[in-house]
């Protein structure tokens, strides 16, 4: 084992498992163009823990605590009804937050393993992915889950910059499982930024901007209508100006604010306004959540009129960021992220932002000050030509001949931290 970290740039809370993780690697090495040199490390779980091309490292970061090449790694996910077991990993389950008599990190046990003639094959029992365990009780309730999963991959150096992964599933239990991810990954978005979906006519369409996971309207296609691949590229320029974020909405003689861009009736987009002192230090999960050389800061804002004191919103972590512009002044700072648009407690509603170190807290208030509005726009990603561009494409086919609709589902993490597409 030789540690991949100088070009992969692991993330402080798992590079040391590296080590651990690492079960062998499979390369090509192109004579005739370098760009389709590439390495595919594969994990004791069976999962793609690291893929190192032209670009650089493709696999995201692994920058959340206890989530140790587990979760935004290349793996075959099988998911069982409620109460059956959750999400089953190829990769294993996630660590344990206390200590319970089991030693971190563990990976799905490995049944079979062969490489040869340019192929690794691998045979894993994949395990319950459990959660992220508070308790010594929890641990064991939870443990008691059955992984009834086997899981068969192999790895396939075709040449000319090409691999075929094929997968199998096995259900050697008796509960039905819901639904499979065939591949669930996370692509590295500070490598790959941005996502290009095939469509019928086989011409690749930039998907910008790419909401977060789980943040309805999030990127979800049916694959039938799409091309058959969808590709990672460093960075595509959009030739577009900024667009407006939703962020937090009204609806209709109703005082309850929403998510602007939830699946509701009529709605319509609200403005914010600064209150006095409005920028201050956040110093709160901030090292969860936030990047090296950035941290969260928390702007008071007029109240909204929510009465509920646990009222909060999600936010937004796009790759290019956010511009957040002061609407009396037309000034513009741009930002890494949203964590909360509105985050009412105890009174006081503030909006979470989160912005490199080099940006004061002075500069944010001497530029929105008290009862000036604010916006929040996409960032336009500043890239290069199509042309220009490296990427990474996974060929996943259309399977319209299937009685039911394969899907594709693609967003960011709402932890701007973990350094990686969702796909």
């Amino acid at each position: 084992f030789t540690s991949s970290n100088a070009i992969s740039q692991w993330d402080s809370y798992n590079a040391k498992y590296e080590d651990d993780v690492f079960q062998t690697e499979l390369s090509h090495t192109d004579s005739t163009n370098e760009n389709r040199t590439w390495a595919l490390r594969i994990g004791k779980g069976g999962q793609v823990v690291s893929f190192i091309g032209a670009y650089g490292e493709a696999m995201a970061n692994q920058g959340r605590q206890l989530s140790v090449w587990n979760d935004l790694v290349q793996q075959t996910v099988a998911t069982t009804p409620s109460g059956g077991g959750g999400f089953i990993h190829q990769s294993g389950p996630y660590m344990l937050k206390q200590a319970t008599g089991m030693p971190p990190p563990f990976y799905s046990p490995k049944v079979a393993f062969e490489c040869s003639d340019n192929q690794c094959t691998t045979v894993n029992w994949g395990q319950s992915s459990l959660g992220v365990i508070e308790s010594q009780a929890e641990f064991n309730a939870k443990s008691q889950l059955r992984s009834d999963v086997m899981f068969y991959t192999r790895y396939s150096n075709c040449g000319n910059g090409i691999i075929e992964v094929d997968q199998f599933i096995h259900n050697f239990g008796s509960s039905t499982k819901s639904f499979f991810n065939t591949p669930w990954t996370g692509v590295r978005t500070s490598t790959l930024k941005s996502m290009m979906v095939a469509n019928t006519n086989y011409v690749l369409k930039n998907q910008w901007p790419l909401r977060d996971w789980g943040h309805a309207p999030e990127y979800i296609k049916n694959v039938r209508d799409t091309g058959g691949f969808t590709t990672f590229a460093q960075s595509i320029s959009t030739g577009t100006s900024k667009l407006r974020h939703p962020a937090i909405c009204k609806r209709y003689n109703n005082n309850a604010f929403i998510d602007c861009t939830a699946r509701t009736s009529i709605r319509y987009m609200y403005s914010f306004k600064v209150q006095p002192n409005g920028c201050q230090a956040e110093t709160r999960r901030n090292d969860r959540t936030t990047p090296p050389g950035a941290s969260r800061r928390a702007i008071r804002i007029s109240n909204l009129g929510s009465t509920n004191s646990g009222h909060r919103n999600k936010g937004s972590h796009p790759p290019d960021g956010l511009l957040m512009r002061n609407t009396n002044t037309g000034y513009e700072m741009h930002i890494l992220s949203v964590s909360h648009f509105s985050y009412y407690n105890q009174g006081v509603e503030k909006t979470y932002i989160m912005v490199s170190n080099s940006i004061s807290n002075s500069q944010i208030n001497a530029n929105f000050p008290a009862g000036h509005g604010v916006e929040f726009y996409y960032a336009p990603p500043t890239g290069k030509s199509v042309e220009d561009n490296l990427s990474l494409t996974f060929v996943h086919g259309r399977h319209p001949e299937q009685r039911w609709n394969t899907r594709m589902r693609a967003g960011m993490p709402g932890n701007k931290r973990r350094d990686g597409t969702i796909w």
